[in-house]
């Protein structure tokens, strides 16, 4: 109790609000604490209105899980392959490698581009507004796709929706970190990367049932259904209360304590969650008061600069380990040879996995999209400080829209017939790239379980090595924090 009180007494002398009690800042601490020791299961149980106001944000990964296959799945469709592509001599359509890399690769770097300008954005008019605009901008791009009648059209619209959806998910995600507890930061996270998976595999067979259709019609239905989960983001975001670490950070209070009370419940301690929540963002602010406003440049300055290379790392890992080859394996495998219907069978799972290794490529692809994607988001949102949070997660959108741009438009001139026709030998390459990456990993992908924001804080400044942090859970990281947060109020009152 005594590390308790020493915070408490910190807030007291660093808040200028004074509606926020003494004793509601040693409670919520308290709360903290015991949170920290839950089960899973319990956690669950004592957050039920915080699981279902994530779903607003599990819905901004069903909007991209669905771009992002019918972006690099529909240029296989018959249909589309007649309507948009080219004829070798022997008469055999096929899409030639420059558009093939600009539809797939385009859409990357806006939503690069997006990420970056939602930071800006998010933090000039709040998270959910920002999530609500972008979902219109997303249908309109949906819109040029619907009517595109030539290749330059469509690659607009597909610009036009990655500029949406790369801002989306990155508020989306700083959202669902700053209404998330401890204990439910990384269930959330790894949650968003599950909607976007199962998305996949529904838009998989939103394709596959127009496989046999070669009218243009077909493509055109494809492209339509995104119109579903962008009105299914935006109205959500609509629903769901404004983040209460932004409101706090803009000094509207009483908008904060509100959101809490809907987050939370009027029973499960409203008004110590929110204590405790002030508490940690009075903390940043009286860094941003010593440093400066947060600013993008920061990221890359001090303790902040190996957390940043660490997302990028992250990020770009899912590119090397061949993410963006295994988006593109449908086209692969027709131009391989295989009958475009059984092609999408064996994306889908279905009753084509009678060949082991067919099996074993599905399981390949489900287990790189477990473990890698997910745990990268899993991993930013705890690495960021308060201060810097929507600039991390959008430096991490746009490391990962770049990457993904990158790796989609080498990859076609990898594999494909008129360019370096490697055909399966491109397995190597980035087999080979994935034991690079594993290495690289192992020095500074951190384990943040249980650590909250001001642990890892501390643990960053003080250069602690990543592989040892897990030593300190056992207080040390705790009592740290609480000494750098004095620190930080007496240099900030001098």
């Amino acid at each position: 109790m005594a590390d308790i009180k020493d915070e408490t007494i910190y807030v007291e002398e660093a808040s200028s609000e004074k509606d926020v009690s003494m004793d509601d800042q040693r409670r919520g601490a308290e709360l903290f604490e015991h949170e920290r020791q839950l089960t899973l299961l319990q956690v669950f149980k004592t957050y039920p209105r915080i699981l279902v106001l994530a779903l607003a944000a599990c819905s901004a990964g069903l909007l991209f899980g669905y771009d992002n296959i019918v972006n690099g799945a529909s240029i296989s469709l018959p249909s589309f392959l007649l309507y948009f592509g080219a004829m070798t001599p022997d008469h055999k359509p096929y899409l030639p490698s420059i558009w093939t890399s600009l539809w797939t690769a385009m859409s990357q770097l806006l939503q690069a581009l997006g990420g970056l300008i939602a930071g800006f954005v998010a933090d000039r008019i709040g998270r959910k507004y920002t999530i609500i605009g972008f979902s219109v901008i997303s249908a309109a791009g949906v819109a040029v796709q619907f009517v595109a009648t030539t290749r330059g059209v469509l690659l607009a619209g597909k610009m036009i929706n990655g500029l949406a959806i790369g801002s989306i998910l990155a508020v989306a995600t700083t959202w669902a970190s700053e209404i998330a507890p401890l204990r439910l930061r990384a269930p959330i996270q790894s949650a968003i990367v599950l909607f976007t998976v199962l998305m996949q595999a529904m838009g998989l067979v939103a394709i596959r049932m127009h496989v046999t259709i070669l009218e243009p019609y077909a493509f055109r239905t494809v492209f339509a259904i995104q119109w579903v989960f962008c009105g299914l983001t935006g109205l959500l975001f609509f629903l769901v209360p404004e983040s209460p670490t932004w409101l706090i950070l803009k000094d509207r209070l009483p908008a904060a304590k509100r959101s809490v009370r809907i987050m939370y419940g009027a029973s499960n301690h409203p008004e110590a969650r929110f204590a405790h929540i002030h508490h940690e963002v009075q903390n940043e602010l009286l860094a941003q008061r010593s440093t400066g406003a947060g600013t993008f440049i920061d990221l890359y300055r001090g303790s902040n600069l190996k957390r940043t290379l660490t997302i990028h790392l992250l990020f770009f890992g899912v590119g090397l380990a061949g993410a963006s080859f295994l988006a593109q394996s449908i086209y692969f495998l027709i131009i391989a040879g295989l009958p475009p219907i059984n092609s999408f069978d064996v994306s889908c799972g279905g009753f084509a996995l009678a060949i082991f290794t067919i099996i074993a490529s599905n399981l390949l692809i489900c287990w790189q999209n477990t473990t890698l994607t997910s745990i990268s988001y899993v991993i930013t949102a705890e690495l960021s400080s308060y201060r810097l949070r929507s600039k991390s997660q959008a430096i991490a959108i746009m490391s990962n829209a770049i990457t993904t741009w990158l790796f989609n438009f080498v990859v076609p001139y990898m594999y494909n017939v008129d360019s370096g026709n490697l055909g399966a030998r491109t397995g190597f390459v980035f087999a080979g790239a994935s034991l690079v990456l594993f290495a690289a990993s192992w020095f500074v992908v951190p384990d943040l379980k249980d650590f909250a924001t001001d642990e890892v804080d501390w643990l960053y400044e003080r250069k602690i090595e990543v592989r040892r942090f897990g030593e300190y859970t056992d207080g040390r990281a705790k009592q740290g924090a609480a000494t750098l947060a004095l620190e930080k109020t007496r240099s900030g009152g001098a």
